[in-house]
């Protein structure tokens, strides 16, 4: 199931222009945070200067990732949301982030909608 649903997921991604672009963008802004831990593992000495160093990037990076995710929107939000509440996947500082997609996630603009149900109903 994992490799057929990431095929799917890659094919919609190649087929859907706006798909790419978006991410592309995530990427853009991700890729950076991920080097950063990536760094960060590398350059400490044991598991409590890793732990402290990780520490620090999650205060710096959930902001950013945040960000992120409310400039892309739609499942990435959905996606936020989720990881806001599931403690074994994401660090406190991203679930405190997160938590601000609850109730704080900018409204989808309603003209985009309208078109989907006119078109589709």
């Amino acid at each position: 199931v994992g490799a057929t649903g990431a095929a799917a997921v890659g094919g919609y991604l190649y087929a859907t222009e706006l798909g790419v672009e978006r991410a592309a963008r995530f990427w853009w802004h991700a890729g950076p945070i991920v080097g950063r831990y990536g760094w960060a593992r590398l350059r400490a000495r044991d598991a409590a200067e890793r732990a402290e160093r990780f520490a620090v990037l999650h205060g710096q990076s959930a902001p950013k990732a945040r960000a992120v995710i409310e400039e892309l929107r739609g499942m990435f939000v959905k996606v936020g949301q989720v990881l806001s509440v599931r403690p074994e996947l994401v660090p406190d500082a991203y679930r405190q982030e997160f938590r601000k997609l609850q109730d704080q996630a900018p409204p989808a603009r309603w003209e985009p909608i309208q078109a989907a149900l006119e078109r589709d109903l």
